[in-house]
């Protein structure tokens, strides 16, 4: 049987290379080519152990030997199951798991290596299809493309399954069988087991040929719709960038005919997926119905989106911040490091000796504060609604409170009778610069 090389297009620099490696028959095909082809030096294995069955444990010690007999640094990455998004379905919330830690692992220009082949490029045309894929979903995977600091190659793309089964065979070597790969509850091995055989029993072997002549021309198309989606991007954020932090006009992604404002929407959120069609249906009728005083979300591949105040949103999910945190402050500190990534607190002198302790936390419902010397208390979610803060990050701003009465909020506002001067917020997360500065 003919076998391909290695499509070297998969790697363009001379970094290290590191394998995605479950030490089934792709991925150890894989890794046997690449010493083959004399790339030892360059390669380091890392094998995920998803934590979903009793038995991920004992495939991770037997990939790290089978790696060992190649003569290459092998790394074991466990995670932990309570950890994926509850929100994505069973696969979609591993896949997404094992992608982030795998990225984790990339510096800067180095590229992770999987072992997807052809067979795996016509089941994921086939599910792209059956979810309304339009002509990106339809192009299929890429050789290489953007992951994090460094790049994601996929070198045995033009390899059926049965030659990469029959080159270990010809070189007398074993794999590991994963046995979630037997069942045909998820829909790619239903695919496997029940369609593809009888794609392949009506059509012959050439039916992935035709398949992957006609993702090639989708790629062409795609390239079409990327380059027009781009263009409508950047009318739908106005002046500002579309980077992360960015916002959609809502009013004009709502009147976009639905293919073009889903790819407008794929355009943005690279290189997350958007959600899939049915889910981004349903989110774009909310969007019509919703009253203006409602926020319709969606997530979509480990990112929430939001409509509010006419414009979308975007953050990332799960949310990394408790509704409900809080630590207290050390008597006479003047600085607090915030936990879960929110930054640090300085300039915390008081003005008045505290009859209680002193904690900071995420706003509470009923909080209310004074905003000016005798008067009058305001409620601090109306504060914040008025200043635009987008009611999912208004438990990220760091609320101080002494002896349960709030001081101050963010680096913004203060009540003059708790503290001379509103506290410094350094570090905060992105989303949240705007309410780092005092109020004038």
């Amino acid at each position: 049987m003919t076998r391909p090389p290695l499509d070297a297009a998969a790697w363009t620099d001379p970094g290290r290379l590191h394998v995605a490696f479950s030490g089934g028959a792709d991925s150890v095909c894989l890794l046997k080519r690449l010493i083959d082809a004399g790339l030892a030096r360059r390669v380091r294995v890392l094998h995920v152990d998803h934590r979903l069955d009793p038995d991920s444990a004992d495939r991770a010690v037997r990939a790290g030997r089978i790696a060992a007999d190649f003569g290459v640094p092998f790394e074991t990455i466990v995670l932990d199951p309570s950890d994926f998004d509850p929100s994505a379905g069973p696969e979609a919330a591993a896949r997404h798991a094992r992608y982030n830690a795998l990225a984790g692992r990339l510096g800067d220009d180095e590229t992770l290596l999987t072992a997807h082949h052809l067979d795996d490029q016509v089941e994921t045309l086939l599910i792209k299809l059956l979810r309304g894929a339009g002509p990106i979903g339809l192009a299929g995977m890429p050789v290489r493309r953007r992951l994090a600091h460094g790049w994601l190659g996929r070198p045995l793309l033009a390899w059926p399954r049965e030659a990469i089964q029959q080159e270990l065979r010809d070189a007398g070597l074993d794999w590991i069988e994963d046995p979630t790969n037997a069942s045909t509850d998820p829909d790619r091995n239903y695919l496997r087991h029940e369609v593809l055989p009888r794609l392949e029993q009506r059509w012959g072997r050439g039916y992935r040929s035709a398949i992957e002549r006609a993702r090639a021309a989708q790629r062409s198309a795609a390239d079409a719709v990327d380059a027009r989606a781009r263009a409508d991007l950047a009318t739908l954020c106005g002046d500002a960038a579309c980077g992360f932090e960015a916002t959609l006009d809502l009013a004009r992604w709502s009147r976009m005919e639905p293919a073009r404002a889903f790819e407008a929407l794929r355009a943005w959120l690279a290189p997350q997926a958007p959600p899939p069609p049915g889910r981004f249906d349903e989110f774009r009728r909310q969007c019509a119905d919703a009253a203006t005083d409602r926020c319709p979300a969606v997530t979509a591949d480990g990112l929430k989106l939001h409509a509010w105040r006419g414009r979308l949103w975007r953050d990332g999910c799960p949310d990394p911040v408790p509704p409900d945190w809080s630590v207290e402050l050390t008597p006479g500190a003047t600085e607090l490091a915030l936990p879960h990534g929110l930054g640090r607190l300085a300039g915390l002198a008081l003005a008045a000796d505290p009859a209680g302790p002193i904690t900071v936390g995420a706003i509470r419902a009923g909080d209310r504060m004074s905003l000016h010397p005798g008067g009058p208390t305001k409620r601090v979610a109306e504060v914040l609604r008025a200043a635009g803060v987008p009611p999912w990050r208004r438990h990220r701003l760091p609320v101080l409170r002494v002896a349960g009465r709030v001081a101050a909020v963010g680096g913004r506002w203060r009540d003059p009778a708790w503290l001379v001067s509103a506290p410094h917020w350094h570090d905060p997360p992105a989303g949240l610069l705007p309410y780092t500065s005092p109020e004038h």
